[in-house]
């Protein structure tokens, strides 16, 4: 385990930690973990093929390509690293589909397309693969862990893309550290406080995070062949990375503690469907409502969410004017779940006469009691972990849950793949793409995964 001190530099430790982590120290069950995240990240960008969020990125770098051996999932050309790396990490973040960890939206598919795309243009290996993605994961967590708790900021996705590039490169420890800082110096400024408060849905929603996954691939590329950053730019709380940012470095001991002996990766939850991750508690919890009662969509007359997080006027919409708005708005995923539209069909039915009547009785309120086991300093840190409330009036009477969202089983998370998956890849395909990704560590080379992910299925509508 490394410690830290007061003369030492984190993106020194951090860079110790990328070039010593080895899957044969970490726990089995971390290494399936790192699995699931990896499959529920390919699930991401094979269900982006269906809408413009997705197909544009795939189109507009394809057509630019000079050369390169990465693959860009849906396509059957290949393109240099850094293009692969904005496409599928773009690509991964234009549903509300991925898994969120410490509030960290869009880190599976920023993490794991930096590294993809070197992997498979080196030869190395799944286990590779999945060391990469663990340096990755656990550079960005702590990364977020350090910053003050209700900031919203994703820029430090690009510290653990850079720290998951640096790994796919096998570059030493203090080339590593100069990648973590160059990916640091690309940072982006934050835009999810200003989409949260605008009325204007662009499609960048959570951030460019494609830049920052081609940003950190290039920074490794760059610290490869000598070039070299700032190496205390994580530890400067005045003019460094934090402020840079908008926040601050609010405890800079988490950036490096415990790194090899806790495993932040088991701190995140699964998406069941594609919308806000503050959505998805009530989406869960009306479903088991509905299934346990025998409710049907006709005979509800009101359905009330109380909850803690997520009441901006983006989630409180009663229509969605197109595919991201419906990612946000709580009555148009609650109506479309119950009326049995397929999730993989949500964004086209914006204009479905029965969706659009099921949403007009939902009502989003402020849960006094939620409110409170949110702000406990003690209570776990994460989006998952607070508890919503739905009631549902019927025409035959009152019912109600109050829970926090139930853990997605390994069964759910294979299902979810399919669903998305076999309209593309073909349910053989899909599975085999599946049985590779839960054994990566016996995948000689990455290239015989990405070989399954071209483009032998339509892409976009």
């Amino acid at each position: 385990m490394l410690s830290s001190t007061s003369e030492s530099r984190a993106t020194e430790e951090l860079g110790k930690f990328v070039h010593d982590l080895d899957i044969g120290d970490m726990p089995a069950a971390t290494v399936l973990e790192y699995e699931r995240q990896i499959l529920d990240a390919l699930c991401t960008v094979i269900a982006s093929l269906r809408i413009s969020g997705g197909s544009i990125p795939l189109r507009a770098v394809t057509s630019a390509r000079e050369g390169g051996d990465a693959t860009i999932i849906g396509s059957s050309e290949k393109v240099p690293a850094p293009l692969a790396a904005f496409t599928n990490a773009q690509m991964s973040i234009a549903l509300d589909l991925a898994s969120n960890l410490l509030f960290s939206q869009g880190l599976p598919g920023t993490i794991v397309f930096a590294a993809l795309g070197l992997l498979e243009e080196r030869g190395r290996s799944g286990k590779a693969f999945i060391e990469s993605v663990a340096c990755g994961y656990e550079v960005s967590l702590r990364a977020r862990l350090a910053m003050e708790r209700a900031d919203k900021t994703l820029s430090h996705l690009v510290l653990g893309a850079s720290a998951a590039a640096a790994k796919a490169l096998e570059l030493d420890a203090g080339t590593s550290a100069h990648a973590i800082a160059l990916g640091a110096a690309a940072a982006p400024i934050t835009t999810i406080n200003r989409f949260l408060a605008s009325e204007d849905t662009g499609m960048v929603k959570y951030g460019l995070v494609g830049g920052m996954a081609s940003n950190a691939v290039l920074s490794a590329m760059i610290a490869a062949q000598g070039y070299t950053g700032d190496l205390e730019i994580l530890d400067d709380p005045v003019g460094g990375f934090f402020p840079g940012v908008g926040t601050s470095l609010a405890d800079r001991s988490a950036l490096t503690e415990d790194l090899s002996s806790v495993w932040h990766v088991h701190e995140g939850q699964y998406k069941r469907y594609p919308s806000g991750t503050h959505n998805q508690h009530a989406l869960e919890l009306a479903r088991r409502l509905v299934d346990e009662h025998g409710i049907s969509p006709g005979s509800i007359r009101r359905i009330r969410v109380g909850r803690a997080l997520g009441m901006e006027p983006v989630f409180e919409k009663k229509t969605a004017g197109n595919y991201i708005e419906a990612q946000f708005t709580q009555p148009f995923a609650l109506a479309a779940l119950l009326v049995g539209v397929p999730p993989r069909d949500w964004p086209f039915a914006l204009d479905n006469p029965d969706v659009q009547v099921l949403a007009e009785r939902v009502e989003l309120e402020v849960d006094p009691e939620a409110v409170r086991e949110q702000r406990d300093e003690s209570s776990e840190w994460g989006p998952w972990s607070a508890k919503t409330k739905v009631t549902i009036e019927t025409d035959n009477g009152v019912f109600e849950l109050r829970d926090a969202y139930p853990p997605v089983s390994d069964e759910e998370l294979l299902d979810k793949f399919h669903h998305w998956a076999d309209e593309f890849l073909g349910e053989e395909r899909a599975t085999r793409v599946a049985d590779m990704v839960l054994d990566l560590e016996s995948l000689e080379v990455v290239s015989i995964l990405t070989a399954e992910l071209d483009a032998r299925a339509p892409v976009g509508r």
